[in-house]
């Protein structure tokens, strides 16, 4: 409802701005958009819009990190062994730190 008020707003503005229509049609233009703005019935639209529009966000957010969490686990699941934090096998490097197992190639094996 505000993109179709901002699209409409734009053309009145476009409207006199770009064909130099007077003082008259300016102030019934005006006056009409004015009125528009204050009918209750616009304003009680636009605010459920608001609404609902705040509430598909909270949900799409919360759809999102359930979908993250899920392919977290899937890659967890799929990839675990050869993304630990220290590789087990070998234990050191020769220099006395441990090696990860980022430090390799997982498609190697």
């Amino acid at each position: 409802m505000k993109a179709k008020i901002s699209f409409v707003g734009g053309m009145v503005l476009g409207l006199l701005a770009g064909s130099k229509i007077g003082p008259r049609l300016y102030e019934r233009v005006s006056a009409m958009v004015s009125s528009l703005a204050a009918d209750p019935r616009v304003r009680s639209t636009a605010s459920s819009a608001g609404d609902r529009a705040a509430h598909v966000a909270k949900n799409a957010g919360a759809s999102a990190a359930h979908q993250v969490k899920h392919a977290g686990e899937a890659v967890t699941h799929r990839f675990g062994d050869r993304f630990s934090s220290v590789k087990h096998s070998a234990g050191s490097n020769g220099s006395g730190q441990h090696m990860s197992r980022f430090d390799e190639d997982p498609l190697a094996d």
